[in-house]
């Protein structure tokens, strides 16, 4: 007999995501990783050098904070290539 669950839109999301991610040849998420990895560096240095941000407090940030930070100020081509990774990676 099988067994019924319930999961919220969000749970099914991440299990979707597992799934596509596994089914990925290794080189490619490697590769997303890696750039992103790149990107985020490059992030930091942007916000600490250019707009000012404490480095402490962009140490505390999350990724996705830092994709929206960097479009609130007006960095939208970097933003916009972490966001897209960050999703296509799973994170």
């Amino acid at each position: 007999m099988a067994k019924i669950i319930r999961l919220t839109e969000s749970q099914l999301i991440k299990v979707i995501k597992k799934i596509i991610k596994e089914d990925e040849p290794v080189g490619m998420v490697d590769k997303g990783e890696e750039r992103l990895k790149e990107l985020i560096e490059e992030a930091r240095d942007i916000l600490e050098m250019e707009c000012g941000y404490d480095i402490h407090d962009i140490n505390l940030m999350s990724e996705q904070d830092i994709v929206d930070v960097l479009f609130d100020e007006g960095y939208h081509d970097i933003a916009s290539e972490m966001e897209e990774l960050l999703n296509k990676e799973g994170f």
